[in-house]
């Protein structure tokens, strides 16, 4: 498939998840926003998971205009050569694997996204990284 017109999908039952963080949080008000974070927490952390329900929300073009989201790509695009998996499965199931992690930063109970607390552990994270 043509990649402008490629969609990609995010798991129907998770649909959920990103309505409330892009609703509640301050800097992601985008589903493209939400599903970038994801797919990078998802690689990061080497967390693939299947779609169970597919729900096609994103269209590719756009998706990865910017730097930083054309090396995430391009780092999948050379994965899924050398596995020889098509990349936008590996893209989707990156990202739902990733929406599992920010899942742990949201009170349902509340109805909030504890932004906060997703953003201190980010800064605890990179610093121990850099400090080994």
């Amino acid at each position: 498939m043509e990649e402008a017109r490629r969609r990609y999908s995010i798991d129907a039952n998770n649909r959920y998840l990103y309505d409330l963080i892009e609703e509640k949080s301050s800097f992601l008000k985008k589903h493209k926003d939400v599903f970038l974070l994801a797919l990078v927490l998802g690689y990061n952390n080497d967390k693939r998971e299947s779609l169970k329900k597919k729900e096609n929300i994103l269209f590719h073009t756009g998706l990865f205009d910017d730097d930083s989201s054309k090396a995430i790509y391009n780092s999948i695009k050379i994965i899924a050569g050398s596995k020889s998996i098509d990349e936008q499965i590996l893209i989707e199931e990156y990202a739902n694997g990733g929406i599992k992690i920010l899942e742990k930063y949201i009170d349902i109970s509340l109805n909030k996204f504890l932004e906060d607390e997703f953003i201190n552990a980010v800064i605890e994270e990179i610093s121990s990284r850099s400090l080994s």
